[in-house]
């Protein structure tokens, strides 16, 4: 098993010199392997289109912008527009009288939630048959910034409530997109008829469940306590074909649980037109 953990100065692999999604040599941009917005500092240099970082951009926004914001507010991760964030966040804290009460904290005094989903194991590795959607099972529920039980001591409250709206199938398109980059980083492009995560990125098929599930795994380098961490595994078919998983454990050092990403299946086509039948 290849791991890394996630650098603390950007980290340039050797140029790609093609999309990496779908083999223009044109109009190329960098593309980081965990979004810039969750610190994310391993960069592939030449290796996303216009076209085809577009698409991925939403994806990130999607999440980056959606039910992440707070938590990267809060913890201070990066963004290309910093100097465009809130000053302050509305917190809503239970009253005594058991009446929620919103109130505007400076966002150095609030404390922020990130909820991550738990799915199930994806089928392919689970001799299940391919399926459609992501299959949740569960949640688990990260903090970041002011201490809960202080804060609720300091505005004489009960507790804090939040809410938030988990976008599954994009979640699990973000995961499919730095399994990718990550498995072409360490070992090259490889044909792209081998990975079934190219029409899931892309948005042409609706079966994220095949392919993307979490796991319970310990990587090496999270010894190093790395805010990410970053695992390929090889795997084999029954007629001992070799495949590639690559292991995304995002806020490793939160204590978040790992996803598992069958990135690269020769065969998964065939495994996939089960879904047509």
């Amino acid at each position: 098993m290849t791991s890394i953990i996630e650098a603390y100065h950007t980290y340039c692999f050797p140029s790609v010199g093609e999309c990496i999604y779908c083999g223009a040599k044109d109009d190329l941009s960098d593309e980081h392997i965990i979004p810039l917005g969750l610190g994310g500092k391993l960069v592939l240099p030449d290796a996303s289109c216009g076209k085809c970082a577009a698409i991925t951009s939403q994806i990130e926004r999607s999440i980056l912008r959606g039910f992440m914001y707070e938590a990267r507010v809060v913890g201070d991760f990066p963004s290309r527009r910093k100097k465009d964030r809130p000053g302050t966040l509305a917190s809503k804290l239970i009253s005594r009288e058991d009446e929620v009460v919103e109130q505007d904290l400076p966002v150095g005094k609030a404390p922020a939630f990130l909820i991550l989903p738990i799915f199930a194991r994806a089928t392919v590795l689970n001799n299940q048959p391919p399926a459609r959607g992501m299959n949740v099972i569960g949640q688990e529920t990260l903090h970041f910034g002011k201490d809960v039980e202080e804060l609720v001591r300091e505005c004489d409250a009960k507790g804090v409530q939040f809410q938030t709206e988990l976008r599954p199938t994009e979640f699990a398109q973000l995961l499919a997109k730095i399994a990718y980059g990550y498995l072409v980083a360490t070992m090259g492009v490889f044909p792209r008829e081998e990975t079934p995560l190219l029409r899931l990125i892309r948005g042409e098929a609706d079966d994220a469940s095949s392919w993307v599930g979490s796991h319970e795994y310990k990587l090496e380098v999270e010894a190093k306590n790395p805010q990410h961490a970053l695992g390929v595994v090889t795997c084999s078919n029954a007629e001992n074909v070799q495949g590639f998983l690559v292991r995304v454990k995002l806020f490793a050092k939160s204590g978040a649980t790992g996803y598992e990403i069958a990135t690269r299946i020769p065969g998964w086509k065939q495994y996939a037109a089960q879904l047509r039948r």
